[in-house]
């Protein structure tokens, strides 16, 4: 009996771990992100984000640390087509943005505007509802798993440079760079 509740405390802690990896830099409560919240966003494009050798990936021992790597101290803005949506289990929106030219992608996530996090944060909150809201109205809430869509949608997103852990869901870059959060979005069609 001892060992089963071993057991299930270790797989407790560690569902607790990987829902809140970098919760506050994931949804830009931090320090530094709430500086870049406030910021001029940088024009950038996806296959300048996605290329190690432009945007190298954090050491996973700086990222462990919790705290903002210094390459994801960038607000950045880019164009590109969304090609799959879902809802994941967190409550963010999981959008794939594909390259204007060519088949490179990568993630950008909304948070749940609802997370409890945000509670002394009402900026945060009417910022991730008004970009959700657009995603909703104009392309389509997103299912509880990841879908392709059936048309693409060009898009005009600003938000802030953030690595993910290795293979972080659907149409994830090579350096594992996301748009999270993202804190607004245009559907220009």
């Amino acid at each position: 009996m001892h060992f089963i509740l071993i057991i299930f405390a270790t797989l407790a802690s560690l569902t607790s771990m990987a829902q809140s990896y970098r919760w506050d830099v994931k949804i830009a409560i931090d320090t530094a992100g709430q500086r870049l919240y406030d910021a001029e966003a940088q024009k950038e494009t996806i296959q300048n984000l996605a290329q190690d050798n432009n945007n190298p990936t954090p050491a996973l021992k700086e990222r462990q640390k919790g705290k903002r790597a210094n390459n994801e101290k960038r607000k950045v803005t880019i164009v590109g087509y969304i090609t799959s949506t879902g809802q994941e289990d967190d409550g963010d929106y999981h959008l794939v943005v594909q390259a204007l030219n060519g088949t490179q992608t990568l993630i950008a996530e909304i948070p749940d505007p609802k997370t409890p996090k945000l509670k002394g944060f009402p900026g945060y909150r009417a910022t991730y509802t008004k970009a959700r809201s657009e995603v909703d109205t104009k392309i389509g809430a997103p299912a509880n798993n990841v879908r392709a869509l059936k048309q693409k949608h060009k898009v005009i997103i600003t938000g802030i440079v953030f690595f993910d852990k290795h293979a972080h869901g659907k149409g994830h870059s090579d350096n594992d760079v996301e748009i999270h959060p993202v804190l607004s979005i245009k559907v220009l069609d």
